[in-house]
């Protein structure tokens, strides 16, 4: 649906107060969204992040590689081929950006005045406001919102082109925790009954854990880590399932190696720590980790370190105990 091929992005600063010749804001950046995907760029500030944004939808022109969505190369587009193309993509901002003077209802309306469809107006607002839950907001102004609300009419104004992507850029980060979580929700919802591809950015782990199929890290303009969150989460060496679960560190260990545990898998009911313990006299303690739900599976993550208190640990009975049971053992 949506692919970066080899795509590059450097500014030219030269004269600048600076002082320097080149920044590099993208380095050599391919990835790619399924259809219908939710997929999440997960960064620190200056990771490249809202760079990759504007390549995306061309405020920014690329400097090297293309960009593809539903197959048209958006790196060729210009003038009226352009602008219809962005149709079909909706826009999340952080704060909102609504027009203070205007209603709710004008602001749902502005996207298709854009457009050229005024037509569609007196149908497509009332629907688009009962579907983020804000019918009885129409002819409030923004000034009379609290957060949520004024993010459920930005929502709402990104869906007003039928658009098939919706871009969410750090959509939640002026949100209270259970303000995100319900507009998370909602856009989960939105997704399902739309068939919306969603691509967000953003430097909360806990929004990627909640609501993402599949993610990227980025680090110095670079995409260092992708895939899955399943398999990123499965992978002990996954930066990423570090961020969304965090571990132990292995130097909490008393005094013995620490091994992480892994599963994802929705059966793992069994109390498999005590279990161990009592079948084989090992004693199992517990550095770090939790069980968590990500992409709609039970998928839990810890750090533990063994200990017998009469011998050595065989590392063989752990590893035959923990795998037959779909735990994963690595050190």
């Amino acid at each position: 649906m949506i692919t970066f091929d080899h795509v590059s992005k450097v500014y030219d600063v030269r004269g600048q107060a600076s002082g320097a010749g080149r920044v590099v804001a993208l380095d050599d950046v391919s990835l790619s969204v399924e259809k219908g995907q939710i997929f999440g760029i997960l960064g620190r500030s200056g990771a490249g992040k809202t760079t990759l944004f504007r390549c995306l939808n061309q405020l920014e022109p690329v400097t090297l590689g293309t960009i593809t969505v539903d197959g048209v190369d958006w790196t060729s587009l210009k003038g009226a081929q352009l602008r219809a193309e962005r149709r079909r993509m909706g826009t999340i901002f952080q704060h909102f950006n609504l027009l203070a003077s205007r209603t709710v209802y004008d602001n749902v309306a502005f996207g298709l005045e854009l457009a050229g469809e005024k037509q569609a107006i007196a149908t497509r607002v009332p629907e688009l406001l009962e579907l983020v839950g804000l019918p009885d907001k129409a002819k409030a102004f923004p000034s009379q919102l609290s957060g949520g609300q004024k993010q459920r009419v930005g929502i709402a104004r990104a869906l007003a082109t039928h658009p098939s992507v919706l871009l969410m850029d750090e959509a939640t980060s002026a949100l209270d925790p259970t303000t995100t979580e319900q507009i998370l929700d909602l856009v989960k919802d939105l997704r399902d009954r739309m068939g919306l591809t969603v691509l967000l950015i953003t430097h909360e782990s806990d929004v990627v854990r909640r609501i993402c199929d599949a993610a990227a890290l980025m680090e110095g303009g670079r995409v260092v880590e992708q895939g899955s969150l399943l398999d990123l989460v499965a992978d002990p060496a996954s930066r990423i399932a570090d961020q969304l679960i965090p571990l132990g560190r292995d130097d909490d260990s008393f005094g013995s190696p620490s091994t992480l545990l892994s599963f994802v898998n929705d059966g793992v009911s069994e109390p498999l720590i005590s279990t161990f313990t009592r079948q084989t006299g090992i004693d199992v303690s517990i550095l770090g980790g939790s069980v968590e739900q990500i992409a709609g599976h039970k998928v839990g993550r810890l750090r533990v370190s063994f200990d017998h208190p009469h011998g050595e640990v065989d590392s063989s009975v752990i590893k035959e105990f923990f795998t037959t049971r779909g735990v994963r053992v690595s050190a």
